[in-house]
């Protein structure tokens, strides 16, 4: 990791920089997590703020940093949540690395974090997230899969996705690399 690099325009890009701002919105992301979301529950369907925030590292940087913030942003809410210490370590990681396969390197191609694409992205991996951690959570004696799948997973991906259309309209207009207009 370099201290800056140019992009192609030129300009000095401090990616250390934006590692730290990273990890500020994480810290915070993850305290909204724990005490805000769960008052805008709808039935047991909740929007996951941590994993739009790992979704948009992964776009946005690449493959080492979607997996690296997903696996430190999941540890840590494991430990706020009092969590199976390691199962939002695991999907989020996941998360980051699916995610980081729609990284590109082109500035003109960067644009996806601000394109109207990005949400079946959410969609998607909110879904093959939310089925990922109910390997660790879910009761079959009490719930089906089929039951969880709709009930859970399909319906908190929605919340989620409904979630990052605010997230990444914000996002696209504050965290864009210099040069990227």
């Amino acid at each position: 990791m370099e201290f800056f690099e140019k992009d192609h325009s030129g300009k000095k890009d401090f990616p250390l920089r934006r590692y730290i701002i990273y990890g500020v919105l994480g810290v915070i992301t993850i305290a909204m997590q724990m005490v805000l979301v769960n008052l805008i529950a709808i039935g047991d369907s909740v929007p996951d703020l941590v994993l739009i925030l790992i979704i948009w590292i992964g776009i946005y940087e690449g493959y080492m940093e979607g997996i690296l913030y997903g696996f430190a942003l999941g540890l840590m809410l494991d430990i706020a949540s009092f969590d199976i210490v390691g199962s939002n370590a695991l999907v989020k990681t996941i998360a980051g690395l699916i995610a980081a396969f729609f990284h590109k390197t082109d500035t003109k191609e960067k644009q996806l974090t601000s394109d109207m694409r990005l949400l079946p992205i959410i969609f998607v991996i909110a879904i093959l997230h939310n089925l990922i951690y109910g390997l660790f959570h879910i009761n079959l004696k009490q719930w089906s899969f089929i039951r969880y799948f709709f009930e859970y997973s399909i319906a908190s991906a929605l919340y989620t996705t409904t979630f990052g259309i605010f997230a990444y309209a914000i996002g696209s207009r504050n965290l864009r690399r210099p040069g990227q207009d």
